[in-house]
């Protein structure tokens, strides 16, 4: 073994783990890079598509959720929430299609209830897709019944 001198072998024990050091941040700072990367990843890609499915799922149950409370067929009880205005309604806030046509508004304040029961039942985001048009449909019937 080479002999060495008590400072030299300081010197050189400093140098390898100066090395080793240096190594480690190298290695910690490519793990933070990609830790960041694998944030980042969650942020803009993972993160919008959980909200778009669970957006999704809410809209699906909400529109699920109207028929089964009226049952099968067409019901003319007071709580109803189904009917032409109040599916032309729903299916427009799911976004399967266009807003109402004025011959799909409602006729009358039980029409209009079954709306408003809707508008209730639905979402948060979907409301808000909602609103501008029950407020047409409630300026409608206010005319038509004189109001």
């Amino acid at each position: 073994m080479n002999e060495q001198t008590a400072p030299e072998l300081l010197h050189r024990l400093r140098a390898q783990l100066n090395g080793l050091l240096g190594a480690l941040i190298g290695q910690g700072n490519r793990v933070c890079d990609e830790m960041r990367d694998a944030i980042a990843y969650l942020d803009t890609e993972v993160r919008p598509a959980v909200v778009a499915a669970a957006r999704a799922r809410a809209e699906l149950e909400f529109v699920a959720e109207r028929y089964r409370r009226d049952g099968s067929g067409v019901r003319f009880s007071k709580d109803r929430c189904t009917g032409v205005s109040s599916d032309a309604l729903a299916w427009f806030a799911a976004g399967a299609r266009p807003e109402p046509e004025r011959h799909e508004y409602p006729a009358d304040r039980s029409d209009l209830a079954a709306c408003e029961r809707t508008f209730h039942m639905a979402p948060p985001h979907l409301q808000e897709r909602m609103l501008p048009v029950l407020e047409r449909y409630r300026a409608a019937v206010a005319k038509e019944i004189g109001q």
